[in-house]
C-alpha cells in the first residue's frame, strides 16, 4: 500500500463530511483518529496520473496473464550415479577390497 492512499475507512469518513468538519474519534484496526477535511482538491488526468494509471493496468493485467497463461514445471534434479560392485576380493589377511562403478541411469 502507498504511503499517500489512505486507509478505505478513512476515505469513507472524508468524503461524507464537509470541508471544515471534525469526524468523531473513529477506530481504524488498533488505531483511533479524528479527522477533518481541510481542503479538497479534485484530482486532475494529467501526464503523471495518465502514466500511473497505465502502470497499475499493465501490472494488474500482467498478474492476470501470470496467472493464466503461465504453466511452471521447475526443473527436475539430475540424476545421480547408481554404485555397482564389480568385484569382492578378500587378501592374505582377510581383509576385503571392493571394486565399484559408477552408472548413470537415464
Amino acid at each position: 500500500m502507498e504511503l499517500n492512499v489512505p486507509h478505505p475507512r478513512m476515505m469513507q469518513l472524508l468524503k461524507s463530511n464537509s470541508v471544515g468538519q471534525l469526524c468523531p474519534p473513529t477506530q481504524i484496526g488498533e488505531w483511533w483518529i479524528i479527522l477533518r477535511l481541510e481542503k479538497y482538491i479534485a484530482s486532475q488526468l494529467d501526464d503523471n496520473l495518465r502514466q500511473r494509471l497505465r502502470n497499475d493496468l499493465f501490472q494488474t493485467w500482467l498478474a492476470n496473464q501470470i496467472q493464466t497463461r503461465v504453466d511452471y514445471h521447475p526443473p527436475q534434479p539430475a540424476a545421480l550415479p547408481e554404485t555397482i560392485i564389480t568385484d569382492q576380493i578378500a587378501d592374505n589377511d582377510g581383509a576385503l577390497m571392493i571394486s565399484s562403478a559408477d552408472v548413470w541411469g537415464d
